[in-house]
């Protein structure tokens, strides 16, 4: 990769990269957890028993999850509300998505500008957003309207 691009996918769809949110959301309520054994990982297809079903996920980290496996083991937790699979007594998350449903390829690129309507075009496009920690500032800092962000010159 040339400098300056990123080297994990930027989607926060299902399969994808996990979100702050869902990652937390599905520790701290559950939705759905089931307990589950991950039977195969091939071709970022999971192939994982559910009682007496077999269910299959697509995700883009599988040499993340086989390396997960060899040190923790198979036993895992699928959370399809959240679309997490846990692994390693829950410590490792990974993003799953119906293996049956169309992909939608990775995307690498960052977000540049973070004011109200870029997010919402993020969230559509990517599935979310995360803002980073250095834009979080004390709200008394933030320009008149609240937003960073925002072009429009300050008011006199």
């Amino acid at each position: 990769m040339s400098t300056g691009e990123l080297s994990h996918c930027t989607l926060y769809f299902a399969g994808h990269s996990v979100h702050w949110v869902q990652g937390l959301g599905s520790a701290n309520r559950p939705r759905q957890p089931q307990q589950g054994r991950i039977i195969e990982v091939a071709r970022g297809v999971i192939t994982v028993q559910v009682g007496s079903v077999e269910r299959a996920y697509r995700n883009h980290q599988t040499r993340r999850l086989r390396a997960a496996i060899r040190r923790d083991g198979a036993d895992a937790v699928v959370d399809e509300g959240w679309s997490i699979l846990r692994v390693g007594d829950r410590r490792y998350g990974f993003s799953i998505a119906d293996a049956s449903k169309p992909w939608q390829r990775c995307r690498y690129d960052e977000p540049r500008v973070f004011d109200l309507d870029s997010m919402i075009d993020r969230i559509l496009s990517h599935g979310g957003v995360t803002i980073p920690a250095s834009l979080l500032t004390d709200s008394s800092e933030l320009p008149p309207g609240g937003q960073r962000g925002d072009s429009s010159p300050d008011p006199e």
